[in-house]
């Protein structure tokens, strides 16, 4: 392979790389209440779960899992604001396990 080759299969790395990322950030979307374990994430991508991780963060700049708490913070946001559920309500629907957690 020359080195026009090996820049285009990088490129079009890259792009995959990002196309998997972006589908199981649509997933993430989706399954806020059920969640998502790693392993999910990466069978998703179709990526092992150690690289898969590795990736999420060189594209997205956090970790999966900061990033799925962060959309759950953000629908709880968007429930307590818009309904009268009771907060402990709100961070079962949203997909915290915990109020603990919920609270962090």
């Amino acid at each position: 392979m020359d080195i026009a080759g090996a820049i285009d299969h990088g490129r079009q790395t890259e792009s995959s790389h990002r196309r998997a990322i972006e589908r199981v950030i649509v997933s993430m979307h989706h399954r806020l209440e059920s969640g998502m374990s790693l392993d999910d994430m990466a069978r998703e991508a179709f990526i092992s779960p150690f690289h898969f991780n590795r990736i999420f963060r060189k594209v997205v700049g956090i970790p999966p899992s900061h990033f799925l708490s962060a959309l759950r913070i953000q629908a709880a946001k968007r429930l307590l604001a818009a309904t009268h559920e009771r907060i402990i309500d709100v961070c079962f629907d949203v997909g915290f396990t915990s109020p603990g957690t919920f609270s962090r």
